[in-house]
């Protein structure tokens, strides 16, 4: 049995995502790390990593990761986990990768 869970989005559109980490912590928060299913055999797909909130005692909400900081963490703390994510991009957060700079070749 394979981790699965269908989310909406504000518009009502669901799509559903396989769990390929829940249990990602960065100070004392908790993320979940998804792929859409639709996509999962595209090598070129693009995870999705959510904050965890929780709203009560009961009752848990996923949220997206707008501080850029809090983003750069996350990622951080998702490449040192020991799973193969080199084939897969990062959704939404493409251009805080791209640290590396291509030097021009010489005359």
């Amino acid at each position: 049995m394979s981790d699965l869970i269908l989310l909406s989005d504000d518009e009502g559109n669901e799509e559903e995502f396989r769990i390929l980490v829940d249990d990602l912590f960065v100070q004392d928060r908790q993320y979940i790390v998804l792929m859409p299913v639709e996509n999962e055999d595209d090598p070129e797909s693009e995870v999705v990593i959510l904050r965890v909130d929780t709203l009560d005692e009961d009752e848990i909400t996923l949220s997206t990761i707008d501080d850029e900081d809090e983003w750069e963490d996350v990622i951080d703390a998702f490449e040192e986990l020991d799973i193969e994510v080199e084939e897969f991009e990062m959704e939404d957060y493409d251009d805080l990768e791209e640290d590396e700079e291509e030097e021009e070749p010489g005359e």
